[in-house]
């Protein structure tokens, strides 16, 4: 069984190698801009098709979280507050019949966050996003060619799970463990699967629970960043996590997320952030394997740099 604790140094980056790094793995322009997909060009038709004979038991796997703070808030509150969603709910009458309306306030970001897309447009590295486009101003809102609107069209591919914590020989990683990129290729040599161009990679680190219960100040799982070239080898469409890519504390002197900024702004790749993948990776267990298709929709709200999304494995 592999050893879960590695005596490895922590893999540090000075942060001129980090800004060597993101123009290393940077994909700007390498697709057509019209439409604002990004790395969602490499799901091709025929990709979609392949995906679609990986289901063969009729089964579906949720992979959402419902929002991770206390209970609903009042509409109105600081966003990331510990009330990620407010409800304000009313009964709408005429002879005969009542029904209830609700108007919602969601956080789509941050900690307690429900399971959800980043747009390309939700993280810019000095002042530039995706394929060099200006940080825009936002008194009208996100422009829609950086926002998450732009995955309205649906993604549907080959899913692969990589279940960091299997392979380590234990239920889910630590606060503060970093997956290494021995962690990575080893996971997918124990589950006999390889990425292929185009695939919704899922990153398991176990973490799913863990925020609400250890607070905003404990350190957290992720994966090193010296994986990033070989993720950018991948060429994969989307990467989904349970507990976000970027471990804390950061690997990188004076950037906090650089995962964040490598995977939008460099390689054009959407991220899907908070996922519950504990289920996945039993079912991925029972069956013995690790690939399945994968469907995610968005739903279509103009301007906003990010939406909650219901990613669904199905085998």
């Amino acid at each position: 069984m592999p050893d879960a604790h590695s005596s490895t140094p922590p893999f540090r980056l000075a942060r001129d190698e980090y800004d060597s790094l993101t123009r290393r793995v940077a994909n700007w322009q390498r697709w057509p801009t019209e439409g604002g997909l990004g790395a969602l060009h490499t799901i091709t038709a025929e990709k979609r098709v392949r995906s679609a004979q990986l289901v063969t038991e009729g089964r579906v796997v949720s992979c959402c979280q419902p929002p991770r703070g206390e209970a609903v808030g009042e509409l109105g509150e600081p966003g990331s507050s510990p009330h990620p969603y407010r409800v304000h709910q009313w009964f709408a009458a005429r002879e005969g019949w009542h029904a209830v309306n609700d108007r919602v306030e969601i956080d789509v970001h941050g900690l307690y966050s429900m399971t959800h897309l980043d747009g390309l447009g939700h993280f810019f590295l000095d002042d530039r996003g995706f394929d060099g486009v200006p940080r825009p101003e936002l008194q009208s809102g996100l422009p829609e060619q950086h926002a998450a609107i732009t995955a309205a069209g649906g993604i549907v591919s080959r899913g692969v799970l990589i279940d960091i914590p299997r392979f380590q020989g234990r239920d889910a990683m630590e606060a503060g463990d970093v997956a290494s990129l021995h962690d990575v290729k080893g996971a997918l040599q124990q589950q006999g699967v390889q990425p292929e161009p185009g695939d919704i990679l899922a990153f398991r680190f176990g973490t799913a629970n863990m925020r609400p219960r250890t607070g905003p100040e404990t350190p957290l799982p992720g994966l090193s960043i010296e994986c990033a070239d070989w993720l950018h080898e991948q060429d994969c469409a989307v990467v989904i996590t349970d507990g976000g890519l970027d471990p804390s504390p950061s690997q990188v002197e004076g950037i906090s997320t650089p995962w964040h900024l490598l995977v939008l702004a460099s390689m054009g790749v959407r991220l899907i952030d908070g996922a519950e993948l504990n289920t996945l990776s039993g079912v991925c267990a029972e069956l013995g394997r690790w690939e399945f298709q994968m469907i995610v929709a968005p739903i279509a709200v103009p301007h906003a740099s990010g939406v909650p999304v219901n990613p669904l494995a199905i085998f």
